[in-house]
């Protein structure tokens, strides 16, 4: 874990720049999340271990989703192990810092419960004020994986609206603009009725897996 620790010291110390045009940003985050080694140029792709990789996804020029899991998720060409490879809770934790450290992600506002078990994997998904964490926990041993999804702005017509419940009064809200799936905070949600024109100011693309 100790060169996790090396990167959090290196990236704090870059975090202080100031803001500008988003090309610019664009090369500020780069040159903070991509002191990992490149694996693949084309998919975005970095190594974390020699086990685990980091992929990122950009909107407009920014950070709009990570996702840390196996190599062989992101590259077919690559052989599956016979037993599951995992992140400890330790080293899962000083990850999501220094993610949290290039790119805000804000303070907690919801806590995760124990969603959908399948193959010995089951989710959780914790909301932050910038944005979303779904994890994907072999319980009792760590982590196979986790997903950020940042919150974005988008302006369109509110297609359909569904809540869902994740836990113990717990509910993730969620809509459909311009044919696509998003979730959003209960306050937009509830704001807004289907076949309304709306911007939405917290608005994290939906995705059903890893």
């Amino acid at each position: 874990m100790r060169h996790l620790i090396a990167y959090s010291c290196i990236i704090l110390s870059m975090t202080m720049y100031a803001a500008g045009s988003p090309e610019e940003n664009k090369k500020c985050d780069e040159g903070k999340i991509f002191i990992f080694h490149q694996l693949n140029r084309d998919l975005r792709l970095y190594e974390i271990d020699k086990n685990f990789a980091l992929q990122i996804d950009y909107d407009n020029q920014d950070i709009s989703v990570i996702r840390v899991a196996p190599k062989y998720h992101f590259d077919e060409m690559l052989p599956i192990p016979d037993y599951p490879k995992y992140l400890p809770t330790e080293q899962y934790d000083e990850l999501l810092e220094l993610i949290k450290n290039t790119k805000r992600l804000g303070k907690r506002v919801q806590w995760g419960e124990m969603g959908i078990c399948s193959n010995n994997i089951c989710t959780s998904r914790e909301r932050y004020e910038d944005g979303i964490i779904m994890r994907y926990e072999i319980p009792g041993r760590g982590y196979f994986g986790f997903r950020i999804t940042y919150y974005r702005k988008i302006s369109g017509r509110i297609e359909e609206k569904e809540r869902d419940k994740v836990g113990r009064e717990i509910f993730a809200y969620s809509i459909k603009i311009n044919g696509k799936w998003y979730w959003t905070v209960k306050d937009e949600y509830e704001k807004y009725a289907e076949n309304e024109y709306v911007t939405i100011q917290h608005a994290a693309p939906y995705e059903d897996s890893l």
